[in-house]
């Protein structure tokens, strides 16, 4: 078996047979009720899709690192107050959904995320937002609406890459001057 769907079960715990299925590359384990991830997810090496949205997760094991090929994570409406740091070292990650969570801010470690094409942190308590987001240059897709963003850093008007930004629902005044080159058709 490579793709496992046991999404909208009633249960909180993951069956621990699963972990032993090593060859899997899909995992959905979304409307699960869970609040703590299995420790031995970081055995499923293979994992390059793995979907936990939906949940009441407060945080991921740093056993998580092990994670490195995982393309997609989706974590979007869990209890989560900051990303975790097992994040840092999935560089194969492309789209990072963390969308209606309690995030108040998203530290400079983002920026070991090179792969990131998609951030979705639409819906969260954001205060502020990184300059090192402007060291993802593969990030085409970045929602931050419905948060408590008052200003946008200059530094992010050498985003060029970007194709889709969503800053609807903040408190933003005012883009900076930057942000001219982006208004060009680059958005």
């Amino acid at each position: 078996t490579r793709h496992l769907d046991l999404s909208r079960r009633p249960y909180k715990i993951v069956p621990s047979e699963v972990l032993r299925i090593t060859t899997l590359t899909t995992l959905k384990l979304a409307h699960y009720g869970m609040e703590n991830m299995l420790e031995g997810i970081s055995q499923l090496v293979n994992l390059t899709l793995l979907e936990l949205h939906d949940n009441r997760l407060r945080g991921l094991p740093d056993s998580m690192q092990q994670l490195t090929g995982l393309q997609r994570l989706s974590l979007g409406r869990n209890w989560l107050c900051r990303l975790p740091y097992c994040l840092t070292s999935m560089q194969q990650l492309k789209d990072l959904q963390v969308e209606e969570n309690q995030l108040s801010v998203i530290f400079a470690d983002i920026q070991h995320c090179s792969s990131l094409t998609e951030l979705n942190a639409r819906g969260n308590c954001l205060r502020q937002l990184t300059p090192a987001l402007v060291l993802l240059t593969h990030l085409q897709t970045l929602d931050v609406s419905e948060n408590q963003i008052p200003f946008v850093p200059k530094e992010m008007g050498a985003m060029t890459h970007l194709v889709r930004l969503s800053l609807k629902g903040n408190y933003i005044v005012e883009l900076p001057l930057e942000w001219c080159t982006l208004a060009e058709g680059h958005l």
